[in-house]
């Protein structure tokens, strides 16, 4: 007895390397997919600019049209070094780049901790020779390696595209630190949480108010561009005139959600989230009418994405004209995109994320009903008079 107290009570972090271990091999092809498409979009995006705008006079004229607006900086963020191949590429990168680091890092995080909790596997490794801690530092671990990996893949693949290699390990560092701290956020939600759901919708949800807050500081030309974390990755200027305070930003709030993280799993139950969930109604539907379950249980995965789509058309919208200017004042983008005016441009902005919204819907509301039926719920409710077919 006095040895296993000294096992888990001095020793919380007892079995770390072997849980990396763990998470590296069941993991890995979730952390390569992680790196690989943040990786696969900058350089897609690099060797694109690159054959958009080939000469000086083509940057030059970027420059002073689509880099200098304001609808492009809201949507984008602030741009720097737009007369070279590489700063075109940050700011093209844009919202794309400052959705996709964030969301990616998050979910990964809430899939090493979050779901192995969920699922048990993490309270049957830690009743062993496994500190309290030590899944945490584990899964911190895996996802540090995964930013270095994105960090290294991504400058490579900028400089083979044909971009200075200095600007691109700035830049690919700020894209790194970005996915660290967002991976914190996603640490901590996962302690915070007793459901992976829950804790993904939050984080989401936490990115998409990042965003409109940088958007509205950047769109309103206003100087605290420290106010949303999202603005401090165009502010490291990696193809201009590089800024190291963005990734000691970055690096400091993430050390101090470790921090967080640690003190709420040292205190909280096994299983269990610091917040618990809300009980649920005391009278469950009726199981003859199956499509008032399917919508208690899809409207937490839906309800935020159509949201998040309705504010996106509404930028789209309010903006459509001057954007619609600046595209046409660039009919080379025009002719690489095979349209012939800007409004068809606007138009694929929209829908790309109405089609990207409705995809994430479907496989989030998957996702719930294969979770339903994992844990058997779903089983008690069609061996009563509600079928399979109308489930």
């Amino acid at each position: 007895m006095n040895r296993s107290l000294r096992l888990f009570g001095a020793r919380p972090l007892a079995g770390m390397g072997r849980m990396t271990s763990l998470g590296l091999r069941t993991s890995w092809p979730a952390l390569a997919l992680t790196a690989g498409t943040c990786v696969v979009l900058v350089v897609a995006v690099a060797i694109g600019v690159k054959g958009l705008y080939p000469t000086a006079s083509s940057r030059v004229e970027y420059a002073a049209t689509a880099g200098a607006s304001i609808p492009s900086i809201a949507f984008n963020g602030r741009a720097y070094g737009l007369t070279s191949l590489g700063g075109i590429t940050g700011a093209e990168v844009g919202f794309m780049g400052q959705l996709l680091f964030p969301i990616v890092a998050l979910l990964a995080a809430i899939r090493l901790t979050r779901r192995e909790e969920e699922t048990g596997r993490t309270e049957l490794l830690t009743a062993s020779r496994v500190g309290r801690l030590a899944p945490l530092a584990a899964a911190t671990v895996l996802l540090v390696l995964t930013a270095l990996a994105t960090g290294m893949l991504m400058t490579a693949g900028m400089a083979a595209a044909g971009l200075p290699a200095r600007g691109s390990a700035w830049y690919a560092a700020g894209a790194s630190a970005c996915m660290l701290l967002f991976a914190a956020v996603g640490l901590l939600l996962g302690q915070l949480c007793q459901q992976a759901v829950t804790a993904r919708q939050l984080g989401i949800g936490l990115v998409v108010i990042a965003f409109l807050i940088r958007f509205v500081v950047d769109g309103l030309e206003w100087e605290t561009t420290w106010a949303s974390p999202l603005g401090w990755l165009p502010e490291v200027r990696a193809f201009d005139s590089p800024q190291a305070w963005p990734l000691a930003a970055y690096g400091a709030a993430a050390l101090v959600l470790l921090v967080v993280c640690a003190v709420a799993a040292e205190r909280r139950d096994a299983g269990a989230g610091v917040f618990a969930p809300r009980p649920g109604p005391g009278r469950g539907p009726e199981v003859q009418r199956a499509w008032r379950l399917a919508l208690l249980l899809e409207r937490n995965a839906t309800t935020p994405l159509l949201l998040l789509t309705c504010l996106w058309t509404l930028f789209i919208g309010l903006f459509s004209e001057e954007m619609t200017e600046i595209i046409q004042d660039n009919p080379s983008l025009l002719a690489a995109m095979g349209l012939k005016r800007g409004t068809d441009l606007m138009a694929a902005m929209a829908s790309t994320v109405m089609v990207a919204s409705a995809g994430a819907a479907a496989v989030q509301g998957a996702s719930r009903l294969g979770a339903e039926e994992l844990a058997g719920r779903l089983g008690m409710l069609l061996s009563t008079r509600c079928s399979r077919p109308r489930m």
